[in-house]
């Protein structure tokens, strides 16, 4: 068994301008911050990625408008314990690495999350209604997030 001790990881969301916000991370005392664009919207699919991190191997892809991030998290020999890569796919280097508490991470970014869509998020400068019809099946960003099961 993997006795690696787990490493402090946190994540705080916030909210920019004109379809950007932004993803803080820490682990192990390093910080990154990882743009995200309104028109490669990551949102659903950071939902989806927190949701299935609590049981799986899983990785998301983060486009940044020129670049992508990736955040990679990978079962260790601890059942308790999970190795979470977030890299450059484009360098395919490692911003940042580290063995992280399974449940601690997901109950971060499941708590930032929230947090973040009921305090911060601005649809104004997230979605900005620029008089062009979505169409009938365009959910709000805010709704489609909040109203995931996830969060239930």
């Amino acid at each position: 068994m993997d006795t690696t001790e787990n490493q402090h990881f946190d994540v705080l969301l916030e909210m920019g301008e004109a379809g950007w916000a932004y993803m803080h991370l820490e682990l192990a005392g390093k910080s990154l911050r990882v743009r995200l664009s309104e028109v490669f919207n990551p949102f659903p699919n950071l939902v989806d990625w927190g949701r299935r991190a609590a049981e799986e191997d899983v990785e998301i892809g983060i486009n940044e408008e020129g670049f992508v991030t990736m955040l990679t998290l990978r079962r260790t020999g601890n059942p308790d314990q999970v190795l979470l890569r977030v890299w450059d796919r484009v360098e395919e280097t490692t911003l940042l690495q580290g063995n992280v508490s399974r449940s601690e991470l997901v109950a971060n970014f499941k708590a930032e999350i929230r947090l973040f869509f009921e305090t911060e998020f601005n649809p104004n400068q997230w979605e900005p209604d620029n008089g062009e019809d979505p169409g009938p099946d365009w959910v709000p960003t805010k709704q489609r997030v909040l109203g995931n099961d996830w969060f239930s």
